[in-house]
Parts: C-alpha cells; structure tokens; sequence
C-alpha cells in the first residue's frame, strides 16, 4: 500500500501550468501565508526527508496533479490512498485508487472510492473535472457559466457526458440554458484547459 499525503500552502503559485495562464484570476483570490508559517515549510521537507517519505514536487504544477500523476502510475503495482481536504482531488478515482477526504475533528474521513463516487452521483470520476469547468470554483478563483449550479451541471454531464458534446450539443438544450452557455463558450473552454 502507498499512502499519499497531501498537505497544501497558501503561497501563490507564479509558476502554474499553461493551461491554467490563461485564467489570470486562477487562485487570485489566495493571499501570502502568514509570516511565521514560511519557515516551517522547510521544517516538513526535513521531517519527511528524515523519515525517508519522498518529497516531490514539480515547478509549475500544484501538489493534486503530482499526487495523481503518481497515483496512476503505481495503481497497478499497489493500493493508493491519498489524504487530502481537497475535494478536486476526486477526479482521480480509479481501480486501486482511493481518496480519504479530511473532515473536521480529529480521525474524521470521508473514504471515497471509484465504485462509491459513480454510485452516489452516476457519473465516472474523471467527469468530476467537466461538472468543476461548468459550476467554476470559488476557492479556486475561477467562474463558472452562470446560472448552472452543481445539480444542473452534474444533469448535463449525465445527459451529454462531457463539457465537449455539451458545447456541440447547445441546440438540445432548454433556452435559458442555451443562451448561458452560448454566453459562456470562452468561460468554459478556459475551466476545461
């Protein structure tokens, strides 16, 4: 078993990847971590180090993309279980590929699988991504079309599957609908990228 820990910080990040440049309020939103938080960074990179858990990280991606990426490229070889308090996270759901959501106090999880991700919402893991690129993310710093909350998104996706067949598919959709997504074309070919 591997178990993947994700811890983030608040600091910005200048170096995001491409497809996130082209939204200049990605996470603009977050402020400088506080003053005496900057050194213990440094402190859990030596903790870590000292208990030999590896410490990777790649300039220009955030800490989720590492964690995925890794995360499918052991998935055959062994059971990964990643803990984390970010929810974007989900995407990543596959066979041998488990997230256990942080929730308040202390020992509380939400486990989350492949197989209990499709059951609650109907839809694969991988979709998550689509439904985040139409509902935008708050925390994130990045809008959504307006007018389509997490429900109506997640409807969408089910009906069409993907942000792609939506936008070739607005004709299908009901008026207020239509006229929100023809409105929000350049919004949601940026939150795809």
């Amino acid at each position: 078993m591997i178990l993947l820990d994700l811890y983030k910080c608040a600091t910005k990040n200048t170096n995001i990847p491409h497809s996130r440049a082209h939204n200049e309020e990605y996470k603009g939103n977050r402020s400088a971590p506080p003053e005496e938080l900057i050194p213990q960074f440094d402190l859990a990179k030596d903790a870590t180090a000292a208990f030999a858990i590896p410490n990777i990280g790649v300039t220009g991606y955030e800490a989720d993309d590492c964690l995925g990426t890794i995360a499918h490229q052991v998935k055959d070889e062994a059971e990964v279980i990643i803990l984390t308090g970010d929810r974007d996270i989900l995407q990543v759901l596959d066979d041998n590929i488990t997230v256990a959501l942080m929730k308040k106090g202390y020992g509380n999880y939400e486990v989350q699988t492949k197989e209990r991700f499709i059951e609650e919402r109907g839809y694969h893991p991988r979709q998550f991504a689509d439904v985040k690129g139409l509902t935008g993310d708050t925390s994130d710093h990045y809008p959504g079309v307006k007018g389509i909350g997490p429900k109506t998104a997640e409807k969408l996706i089910l009906q069409f599957q993907t942000v792609d067949n939506i936008l070739a598919s607005l004709d299908e959709l009901k008026p207020g609908q239509r006229k929100r997504g023809n409105n929000s074309v350049a919004v949601i070919t940026r939150n795809k990228q």
